[in-house]
């Protein structure tokens, strides 16, 4: 049976290598969160999808790391693959979807994050091309424009999500926690989780993760900002 044409690649490095690069000590719990809960919204999309973790991943940077991934799910015999990684909570499983639907009509897909890279990349076998790829500006600020520059470069419109914030510093995190979103809930509920489960003073980390709920979410002027460390 032909597999389907459409499948998702959620690319995302180990929880402690995501730690470690973006500031946050001890979170590997955190981080091994966002992973699992970007892998249930891809099986929640009903598509095909493959999880390809630090250890899978081939190639000296990014960019080439990735396309090598691109290359061995084509080579699966799928045309379109849409990318996500585990740092775009806000992401929705209807985006994924909706980003499904719009590479069948034949556009690529990008969905913008607010740092000017991007937080999904959708993209039909006859636009990758390796060497191009690879060349594109990745971990830089100018990369969603050089992406687009390269696919009209190929006639190829790509079409745009809403824009989405990406979690790739520390800074990041605390901006996103004061943003009173529905995950920048669920994610303190998960902290709270997470220190009460591993923690030995747990009246103290109730306090700790009171005290950073008022402060993001209730105090009227100017809170200070946390620094993320889990015990």
């Amino acid at each position: 049976m032909r597999p389907p044409d459409t499948a998702i690649l959620v690319f995302a490095q180990s929880a402690k290598k995501d730690s470690l690069d973006k500031g946050v000590l001890k979170g590997e719990l955190l981080f091994d969160q966002l992973t699992q809960e970007a892998i249930q919204k891809a099986k929640r999309s009903g598509l095909p999808y493959f999880h390809i973790g630090e250890q899978q991943q081939l190639g000296t940077h990014f960019g080439i790391r990735l396309a090598n991934a691109m290359q061995g799910i084509y080579e699966k015999g799928y045309k379109k693959i849409i990318v996500i990684g585990n740092d775009s909570p806000d992401l929705k499983t209807a985006t994924l979807v909706q980003a499904a639907n719009i590479l069948g009509e034949g556009s690529p897909v990008l969905g913008p994050s607010k740092d000017g890279g991007v937080y999904l990349i959708g993209l039909d076998q006859s636009d990758f091309h390796f060497e191009a790829f690879i060349s594109l500006p990745w971990n830089q600020g100018n990369l969603r424009t050089a992406m687009i520059s390269w696919l009209k470069e190929l006639s190829a419109q790509p079409y745009s999500l809403n824009p989405l914030m990406e979690l790739d510093s520390e800074w990041d995190f605390k901006v996103w926690l004061k943003l009173n979103t529905q995950s920048g809930r669920r994610l303190l509920k998960l902290l709270l989780l997470i220190l009460t489960r591993f923690s030995t003073a747990v009246s103290a980390v109730n306090l700790y993760l009171q005290e950073i709920y008022f402060r993001i979410f209730r105090n009227k002027g100017s809170p200070n900002l946390l620094r993320l460390t889990f015990v």
